[in-house]
């Protein structure tokens, strides 16, 4: 007895909707661009395809296409070769979108996670973050100040901690709610003695560690 080939399923990938970056053109009509990244870690990804849905009421029209990417190595992100056209209705919730991905290769199809994006300027064609990071700090080891960098993907109550090697919180950076996008700030310990210390940022249900020296 045989069955039915129906399932199938593949290792070249994950494939994941990056980022988005927009362009306002008009009052209430926008450009909007996805970028794709791959996540494999040996395999290039050849004939990827995204197509995004908009099913906000307050979007009066949209041109919602198959974007083309290039090859996509490992590790890499891509952006699409054109952008999406949305005219939205005068007033109501400008800016703001409620986006879902269709990802596409071949015959197999990954689906993302919805997305919101908020219009914040007139032009940006700064790709928007749709994850969380905590880089490295920089310099390390440092003395007295170092940098730290976030990667907001969407607005949300953000903590950023310092504490020392016994676990006591030495200050907090940042405590309050924040829009998507990119932060780097400063640090300066020069109150504190030399040692290991670690900072630890919270958004929603992200939550990442890292290790900062410091050395007098």
């Amino acid at each position: 007895y045989k069955t039915p080939d129906r399932c199938r399923f593949t290792t070249a990938g994950p494939l994941k909707l990056d980022s988005v970056s927009y362009n306002k053109v008009g009052k209430d009509f926008y450009y909007i661009r996805p970028f794709l990244r791959s996540y494999g870690s040996s395999l290039t990804i050849k004939g990827a395809k995204i197509t995004l849905h908009l099913t906000d009421p307050w979007v009066a029209s949209k041109n919602v296409v198959y974007f083309s990417y290039p090859d996509i190595a490992p590790g890499t992100t891509a952006k699409s070769d054109g952008s999406s056209s949305v005219a939205c209705i005068d007033s109501l919730f400008p800016g703001y979108f409620n986006l879902r991905a269709e990802i596409t290769v071949g015959e197999y199809v990954y689906w993302t996670d919805s997305v919101n994006l908020i219009v914040t300027g007139v032009k940006d064609n700064v790709p928007i973050p749709l994850d969380f990071k905590l880089s490295q700090n920089y310099p390390n080891p440092f003395n007295p100040s170092t940098t730290l960098s976030i990667v907001i993907g969407h607005s949300s109550f953000v903590t950023l901690k310092i504490y020392d090697v016994l676990g006591k919180e030495v200050t907090t950076l940042v405590n309050e709610e924040k829009p998507a996008g990119n932060y780097e700030l400063k640090w300066n310990a020069v109150n504190l003695p030399s040692g290991v210390y670690f900072y630890q940022l919270k958004a929603g249900s992200y939550t990442a560690t890292k290790k900062l020296l410091l050395l007098k």
